[in-house]
């Protein structure tokens, strides 16, 4: 018989510290000690970061068992945990997995399969991961230091997980043309581009694209070919038109499928387009991120330029204003200029 005092005695805080006794073990955990002990060396493991979401997902459990008595049923939580290689997503998985299973089973009500985090199958090894998917990447808008660098390491990680990997040259503008703008990338075609400033790929400003019909033509390229994920290295207007993209990305398909310019099969494996924006601009003005691409380039030649004037206005005893570009660093009037006092 489980002790009817269950609720209060079954969520033992397992705080790391270095003596416990018997007495502070519930009855419910003496039963099964070694997998208690397992239990409180893992949770000892956990950073600070993996400890809040251990402590986040068990005062969620604790909700849920004792809602079975009285009070609302919290609502469905969902955490989702990424990292690189050795991060420790799988022990922190395997902490939550591990508590889930002891809380909700307090009062003899087994877990529920949809009610638990699973443990992912982390069996699929990273070279892997992107096999029978396509990639294309693209730069848009203005150049920016930096933009080179986002798009070899695009490549490279496609590559890796073994994904197919397209350029498309000429920004938007390439994508509508199609034809030799898109083209596919290798490990060697990136090489020798880290340290280039704007962007080997091209870059221009396409009026064709704010058209329905441009961005029909766009998505049939990309449909012929089979690329089903983009990525959009550029500014404001360019991340703007590929959420316009995406968005219309159902209705453009079935455009193409009525005009016979695509099979029926062909949209159904392209039926999903998944976009991923990189801000490529010196303003620094995009929200959601705190520097964009090219900005910390862009200040350190501003940097530079200033104190190589500085000494020369400092002889002259004079007062030198400096013109840089860039609308984050406007001062006042229109146009993306602004000046600087040296």
């Amino acid at each position: 018989m489980m002790d009817e005092h269950c609720e209060e005695q079954a969520f033992p805080q397992l705080f790391p510290t270095e003596e416990f006794g018997f007495q502070d073990l519930p009855w419910l955990w003496i039963v099964d000690l070694p997998s208690y002990l397992r239990s409180v060396s893992q949770v000892r493991s956990l950073n600070t970061q993996q400890r809040m979401v251990y402590d986040h997902v068990q005062d969620w459990c604790q909700k849920v068992v004792k809602s079975r008595k009285a009070g609302p049923k919290p609502e469905p939580m969902q955490i989702f945990v990424t990292g690189g290689a050795g991060t420790g997503k799988s022990h922190v998985i395997s902490a939550v997995y591990q508590m889930a299973i002891r809380t909700l089973q307090c009062e003899g009500h087994p877990p529920s399969p949809a009610g638990i985090m699973q443990q992912q199958d982390i069996s699929v090894e990273a070279t892997k991961m992107g096999v029978g998917r396509s990639i294309a990447v693209l730069t848009s808008g203005g150049d920016a230091q930096g933009m080179n660098a986002a798009v070899r390491a695009t490549v490279r990680v496609g590559l890796y997980t073994g994904a197919k990997v397209f350029f498309i040259h000429e920004g938007y503008q390439g994508l509508v043309d199609g034809g030799d703008n898109i083209c596919p990338a290798t490990w060697e075609s990136v090489s020798m581009m880290l340290q280039l400033g704007g962007t080997m790929i091209g870059s221009a400003r396409c009026q064709d694209f704010r058209t329905k019909e441009g961005r029909t033509k766009a998505a049939c390229n990309l449909v012929k070919l089979g690329i089903t994920n983009l990525c959009v290295i550029g500014g404001d207007g360019s991340l703007t038109g590929a959420d316009q993209f995406r968005t219309e990305w159902s209705e453009l398909l079935a455009i193409l499928v009525k005009a016979g310019k695509v099979t029926a099969e062909e949209a159904k494996c392209s039926s999903h387009l998944n976009i991923v924006g990189m801000v490529g601009s010196i303003d620094n003005d995009f929200c959601g991120t705190d520097m964009t691409i090219g900005t910390d380039s862009a200040l350190h030649r501003i940097m530079e330029v200033v104190d190589a004037i500085t000494t020369t206005a400092q002889s002259h005893q004079r007062t030198f204003i400096l013109e840089v570009m860039g609308s984050a660093l406007r001062v006042s009037g229109p146009g993306d200029s602004a000046g600087l006092w040296c």
